[in-house]
């Protein structure tokens, strides 16, 4: 299902570059509006680093592609006389974020004045936070293998975010789980190592003491770029790569799932799967019915497929 991440993140980068909600039925109108020039902007960027990356093999190719992109886009302002301002106004770039200050997690008077006896309702609420978070990660991880081409120790990833999780309440924060995009971002890149991982937390702390309203300057088109990028990367891989490692039938499925996440949601794609993969089990199962094995061969294939 990896694909329809790749969807998600394609969508994501037009709603972030045209700042519109993004669906295929409203995607004519959307290009036929002024959001349509910010669109193209984004696939020319999302082009020039899908070039740059068969290109230049170097690990520092793809920051140096988008410093540039973003260079030539203050560059095209500046010959066309049209101030940041104007440019953040009319949504070409971010707008100026206000500074926020930080806050400490823990407080004695808060805790006693939490109210406990709602805690049983909210087991429910909890319990399902859990499931959908294990869900996600599995997923991503499942991407991120076919992205690096290396299988995960699902056993380690599992402990490593449950002990993070642990640590991020304790201080306050977010539930976080493994991120495809930026770690297929990493990894396009050529940061493969551990480096990688602390230069972005040395970054996300940095910027912390950092004024935040250089974001300003970023433009959305170099970001929704990005995304389309990534998204049509892992569309390929599993819509058209797959084509040649799949049966037939397992293919028009996989196609069959990716028009109805398309067309109608992600939810809708999920609650077909199951009946899906129950036929493909049961069309297996007659298939191979009359098959037996020789004397002293294994078990059927099915079986073994099964095991």
């Amino acid at each position: 299902m990896s694909w329809s991440t790749g969807w998600l993140i394609v969508a994501g980068g037009a709603q972030v570059t045209s700042g519109q909600h993004f669906a295929i039925d409203s995607a004519g109108a959307l290009f036929n509006s002024s959001a349509a020039a910010k669109l193209l902007a984004a696939a020319a960027v999302a082009i020039t680093l899908f070039l740059g990356r068969r290109w230049l093999r170097n690990s520092f190719a793809l920051p140096a592609l988008l410093l540039s992109a973003v260079a030539v886009v203050h560059l095209a302002l500046l010959s066309f006389g049209i101030p940041l301002g104007d440019a953040q106004a009319s949504g070409w770039m971010f707008g100026p974020q206000s500074d926020a200050g930080l806050a400490a997690s823990w407080h004695g008077d808060e805790l006693r004045r939490f109210p406990w006896e709602m805690l049983p309702s909210l087991s429910g609420d909890i319990l399902s936070v859990v499931f959908v978070v294990a869900i996600t990660l599995l997923l991503n991880t499942t991407g991120i293998e076919l992205a690096a081409r290396r299988e995960a120790d699902l056993d380690r990833e599992l402990k490593s975010h449950g002990i993070a999780n642990l640590a991020i309440a304790a201080l306050g924060g977010y539930i976080s789980v493994t991120s495809l995009s930026r770690t297929t971002v990493n990894y396009l890149a050529g940061a493969t190592g551990r480096i990688s991982a602390m230069t972005v937390a040395a970054i996300s702390a940095a910027v912390i003491a950092v004024d935040s309203s250089f974001l300003g300057y970023v433009p959305k088109c170099v970001l929704g770029g990005l995304l389309f990028y990534l998204g049509a990367d892992l569309l390929y891989r599993w819509l058209v790569g797959s084509s040649r490692r799949l049966a037939v039938p397992e293919y028009l499925s996989l196609l069959a799932i990716a028009f109805i996440i398309i067309k109608w949601g992600f939810v809708a794609g999920l609650l077909l799967i199951r009946p899906l993969l129950a036929g493909r089990d049961r069309i297996e199962r007659e298939r191979w019915s009359g098959w037996r094995p020789p004397p002293g061969a294994g078990p059927r294939p099915f079986q073994r497929f099964r095991q």
